[in-house]
């Protein structure tokens, strides 16, 4: 079996067993700075911004030794976006352009694209402010395309992905007749 674990920083990183291909998303190294286990075969950024590019990036090709992928000039490994945009999966009905909302999405596209199958998803939790509410649909996508071609997708507990705000399932009753209907308050996004 093909497997590959994107690696972030939520708490759930700690579940990580080590014991396949790993890819980490930017400056994941900091949160395993006293683990031992730690190990990347790849590391994967999409900003551009001058702490990336002149600092993360030259430290990472220097200090892990490890390709880095992106859609930058500076990539060790070129994303193929273009390859991807093309593929019938890629983007969402309706849509010019495949949905990626934070790197992850990029990463998980890419499993997809080389044709891993199974992808675990290690200290990707979209638990809080912003994850929760702007990165959190992209990443719930991706899991979507990449069940839909058959591949196996592993979230460990701790994370918020394909769970509502409060965890229930809407419309559906536990023994006391309790549900989600409308008893979770509406998240409002308001422009910056």
């Amino acid at each position: 079996m093909k497997e590959v674990v994107i690696l972030a920083k939520g708490k759930s990183r700690t579940q990580c067993q080590f014991d396949c291909e790993i890819w980490g998303v930017s400056n994941v190294w900091e949160s395993f700075k006293d683990d031992p286990r730690f190990r990347v075969d790849k590391i994967f950024y999409f900003d551009n911004d001058p702490l990336t590019r002149d600092t993360w990036v030259p430290w990472v090709k220097e200090n892990l030794k490890v390709p880095v992928v992106s859609c930058h000039e500076w990539a060790d490994e070129p994303f193929p976006f273009d390859e991807i945009a093309a593929k019938p999966w890629a983007k969402p009905p309706c849509r010019a352009e495949p949905f990626y909302s934070n790197s992850l999405c990029y990463m998980i596209a890419y499993a997809v694209y080389l044709g891993y199958d199974k992808i675990s998803l290690y200290g990707c939790d979209m638990v809080w402010g912003s994850e929760y509410v702007l990165e959190k649909g992209g990443m719930e996508h991706w899991i979507g395309v990449a069940q839909g071609r058959g591949i196996e997708v592993y979230i460990p507990p701790g994370g918020h992905l394909c769970l509502s705000l409060s965890g229930e399932v809407y419309g559906k009753e536990d023994e006391n007749g309790k549900g989600m209907y409308q008893s979770v308050k509406t998240i409002v996004c308001e422009p910056a």
